[in-house]
């Protein structure tokens, strides 16, 4: 969900078959469609304060051997062509943030400074995360490994992101250094294979967990009928399950960047 600058509210959809687009919240008008390569397995889309988008491809599930992200420039009916792909292995998620695009994939987390038609990756490129060690007492490394969810954590002053891989959950501050940053999560928002990370601005976390909430109602591995629900401190909530449906990503309903 996003604020179009033109539209006012807008639902960014992407499809792993290629299909992607913008449409209207009220009308359900589709504003601009597009598609990628379906070898590029979008995952996630964004976009950008001056109307540009730009939609990641996972590419190969389990090597990320063809990930990219993918910029469209201009977005209205008439202009719906990307610019030549940047490569990111196992691109999954994109988040606008601060005047620049952060991507996720396998092995790294990207930041780009925004240009009218491309995008220009900006130092420093992060390849490891950060966890406290309770029987060494400090705070070690841990690989990056397959990125899955890159979101923003809504009502931070200092506009923090979500971001989760096939092993953890984790906290990132891009103004703190590198040893503080990104910081796994040790309450109970914590897991391995959360698909996606998300939050009202009341603290309410949202998660897809298929790990432990697929009892095989979903033929998808990666996807659930269940939205679990945390509070601000990580206590569980009661989740909500939507009988027959199968969902990869949650997102809460806040339609401005922060």
């Amino acid at each position: 969900m996003r604020t179009d600058a033109k539209k006012g509210r807008v639902v960014l959809v992407s499809a792993g078959s290629g299909g992607v687009a913008k449409i209207d919240r009220d009308s359900g008008e589709v504003l601009w469609s597009s598609t990628v390569p379906r070898r590029a397995n979008a995952h996630s889309i964004e976009l950008l304060p001056d109307g540009q988008i730009v939609v990641a491809g996972s590419g190969d599930g389990t090597t990320g051997r063809g990930g990219a992200l993918y910029f469209f420039p201009a977005t209205d009916r008439k202009h719906n062509s990307h610019t030549r792909p940047i490569d990111f292995p196992g691109a999954h998620g994109v988040v606008y943030n601060d005047g620049r695009l952060w991507a996720l994939g396998y092995g790294s987390l990207r930041q780009y400074d925004i240009r009218k038609r491309s995008l220009a990756e900006a130092s420093p490129r992060i390849t490891t995360f950060w966890a406290f060690d309770e029987k060494a007492g400090k705070v070690t490394k841990e690989k990056v490994g397959h990125g899955h969810d890159l979101a923003t954590i809504h009502g931070t002053e200092r506009h923090e992101m979500w971001i989760t891989n096939s092993h953890h959950v984790y906290r990132f501050d891009k103004y703190k250094v590198a040893e503080q940053s990104p910081r796994r999560l040790t309450d109970g928002r914590d897991g391995r294979w959360v698909k996606s990370a998300g939050n009202r601005v009341d603290g309410t976390t949202l998660q897809t967990r298929p790990l432990e909430t697929n009892k095989g109602q979903c033929a998808a591995k990666f996807q659930t009928p269940t939205v679990s629900l945390f509070d601000g401190n990580g206590r569980e909530l009661p989740s909500k399950t939507r009988k027959g449906s199968c969902f990869y990503k949650a997102r809460p309903v806040v339609w401005t960047y922060y």
